[in-house]
């Protein structure tokens, strides 16, 4: 009787901050895609989102100099997605929604320009491309890692920031 050899496995070396931030990515990703068991409460919800998005930003600043100068990225290859996910996202927060931009502060209209809804889904369909990516398996990590940064750069990082910004405003308002 033969025995067989144990075929080795071969194993990535898994990056300490690389894992952090991809299991926030996936808990952001996650709670997006569930908005809808917090049932009638955006409140409750936009605190978690709060919390994550902090998260996000503190764990994506070590990450910056590992990224590519470009990375393969466009937002027109998902825009019927974005536009249903904002616009469920809107009716979901309701009054929570909207805010004043600095933007409208300087226009000066009455009219408010920022969206929570408009925010959240940017940051969540940027990250869950580079999860989609992440995924993939051994040999992709740093091109979704490259795909995170550059798009955080280019895109994702002000709608963070803005987002951040208006939810602490909401706390300390409540």
């Amino acid at each position: 009787m033969s025995r067989k050899k144990p075929t080795r496995r071969r194993v990535r070396y898994q990056d300490p901050l690389e894992t952090r931030f991809s299991g926030a990515v996936t808990d952001f990703c996650r709670l997006v895609e569930e908005y809808e068991s917090f049932g009638n409460d955006g409140k409750a919800w936009l605190h978690r989102v709060g919390s994550i998005m902090q998260t996000l930003e503190q764990q994506i600043q070590p990450l910056m100099p590992y990224g590519t100068a470009e990375a393969e990225y466009s937002m027109l290859q998902d825009l019927e997605g974005r536009f249903a996910l904002y616009q469920r996202l809107k009716s979901f927060l309701g009054p929570f929604d909207d805010y004043w931009s600095e933007g409208d502060l300087e226009a000066g209209d009455g009219l408010k320009t920022g969206s929570l809804a408009d925010d959240i889904t940017d940051v969540y369909f940027d990250l869950k491309r580079g999860l989609n990516l992440y995924r993939e398996g051994p040999g992709q990590e740093a091109s979704a890692l490259s795909l995170w940064v550059f798009s955080y750069r280019i895109h994702w990082e002000q709608h963070l920031r803005d987002a951040t910004k208006q939810l602490f405003e909401f706390r300390i308002a409540s």
